[in-house]
């Protein structure tokens, strides 16, 4: 379509390891990402967003050194960029430092621009305090956004440009509110009254919950994309943005296709 602004690739939870773990088939992540590689070479996307859980636990801090470095030699083959999303799971046994220097990121939350759209990252990794999850110093289901982090989220959200928000948990609190998800961050309520503020939004992504999801609060999607390492099928998809801010999911494997 000719009013198409950007098109990129998108994935989530990898969780790329040499042990399986029930139906979490992580030694295939690594075989089933490349294979979304190639499918986004022949898409021509502008480029690729991984929403985190990267890794999982492996033996030792070479051990996941090397998996980190299998994960990016397979990005490096697409001549694109690539963009990270922290997740629990990657801070299993680094520090977050530790991870972001692995993955060459420069920051855990950070925002980028492509023809006009601005992509915030966040990290939803943090206790309530705002201090880092690191090993053996978290629980998955209590992750928050750091109060610092907010305050960036605002100052971002104030540039009035369409906005595209990543974060590997989930920000929504889903369709009832009543029901706990341990998937969704402690203090959702307090990201989705910055996020309801601003009238610029396009759509929200998160990874986390394996089986995927789709909400829509007031308009906006929360798009819950299922987990990659699940099973002998892949789940990737690319995301078209336009002009008049709607979005086109295509997906691949077990991503369903929203348009």
């Amino acid at each position: 379509m000719s009013n198409q602004k950007a098109a990129f690739g998108i994935f989530a939870d990898l969780h790329y390891s040499n042990e399986d773990d029930g139906d979490r088939l992580r030694t295939l992540s690594l075989q089933k990402m490349i294979e979304a590689i190639e499918f986004f070479k022949k898409s021509n996307v502008d480029f690729i967003i991984n929403l985190g859980d990267t890794i999982d636990l492996a033996e030792s801090m070479d051990a996941e050194r090397k998996l980190c470095k299998e994960i990016n030699d397979a990005l490096s083959t697409i001549n694109v960029p690539i963009y990270h999303v922290i997740g629990n799971h990657d801070v299993a046994m680094f520090s977050k430092q530790e991870f972001l220097h692995e993955m060459k990121m420069q920051n855990s939350y950070y925002s980028f621009n492509c023809n006009g759209i601005n992509f915030c990252i966040l990290d939803g990794n943090c206790h309530k305090d705002g201090s880092d999850f690191s090993r053996n110093n978290f629980s998955w289901d209590n992750a928050w956004i750091s109060p610092e982090q907010i305050d960036w989220f605002k100052k971002e959200l104030m540039n009035n440009m369409p906005t595209i928000i990543c974060c590997h948990e989930r920000i929504d609190g889903g369709i009832d509110d009543s029901i706990y998800n341990p998937h969704v961050v402690q203090n959702y309520l307090d990201v989705n009254k910055v996020i309801n503020k601003s009238d610029n939004i396009i759509a929200v992504f998160s990874g986390h919950e394996h089986a995927g999801n789709v909400a829509y609060i007031n308009d906006i999607p929360y798009i819950t994309c299922p987990a990659m390492v699940v099973g002998e099928t892949p789940a990737y998809a690319i995301v078209e943005i336009f002009a008049d801010k709607s979005v086109a999911i295509s997906g691949e494997g077990r991503f369903s296709s929203i348009k």
